[in-house]
Order: structure tokens, then C-alpha cells, then sequence
């Protein structure tokens, strides 16, 4: 239990540095949240190099939090995992073709989700700037 502790606390630290990563450029690119922006020179009480430490630190939250809201949605929006030998189907007679618009419409649509998934996680991992 401790070891998987230690490792989801790795994890975590290291997508916040990705996290920070993320901020710093998006800083370099000239690209600001003025809502943030606002609400970090509002509690620096105008001292500028201070609002733009809170800056990062919210916006930091702020990508936390849309991963969290994504990761939710993902969550909610996939089907219960199904089992192809329902239905009194066997290895024999199973056909990987969906038989309704409406599995074709949820099959498509988990794949999406989870392309999506596996797409910010590497993101976030870093994978795409190695």
C-alpha cells in the first residue's frame, strides 16, 4: 500500500511540473487568463512580481481542474464495459460488427473518448516536446 502511495505521489509531482511547464509557455507565448490574472493581482495587492507568482500558482490549479472536469466526462460518457460472449454468443458465431446505429454511434463515440484520454495524457506526460 505504501509503494503504490509513493508511486501516485510521484506521478502527481510530475504532472505538476508538466503542469508549470505548460504555464511558463504559455507566458512566453503572451497568453494570459485575465480572469486569473485579475483575481492574482487583486490578492498581490498590486505589486506586480507577486501577482505573477499567484498567476502561475492559479493557473496551475486551473489545468489541474480541467483535467479533473475532462477525466469526469470521460468517465461518464463511457458505456459499461460489455463482454462479447453476451447474448448467448460464442467463439464461433461472434460478430465484431456492431448490429444497430446505436452501437455503431457508442462504439465510435468511446473511441473518441479514449483516443481524447490517451491523447492529454501523453500531453501532459510530456511526450510530444521529447
Amino acid at each position: 500500500m505504501f509503494e503504490a502511495f509513493k508511486k501516485h505521489s510521484a506521478a502527481t509531482r510530475i504532472v505538476e511540473e508538466q503542469l508549470y511547464e505548460i504555464v511558463v509557455e504559455e507566458l512566453a507565448q503572451g497568453l494570459r487568463r485575465n480572469g486569473l490574472w485579475a483575481k492574482a493581482v487583486a490578492n498581490a495587492n498590486g505589486q506586480d512580481e507577486k501577482a505573477k507568482a499567484l498567476y502561475i500558482q492559479y493557473r496551475v490549479q486551473s489545468l489541474k481542474d480541467e483535467l479533473e472536469l475532462a477525466r469526469q466526462a470521460s468517465k461518464a460518457q463511457q458505456p459499461p464495459p460489455q463482454s462479447a460472449f453476451t447474448n448467448n454468443a460464442t467463439p464461433e458465431n461472434f460478430n465484431p460488427e456492431p448490429s444497430s446505429e446505436n452501437e455503431k454511434s457508442t462504439w465510435i463515440h468511446t473511441l473518441v473518448w479514449t483516443i481524447g484520454g490517451l491523447y492529454g495524457a501523453l500531453y501532459i506526460s510530456g511526450f510530444f516536446s521529447q
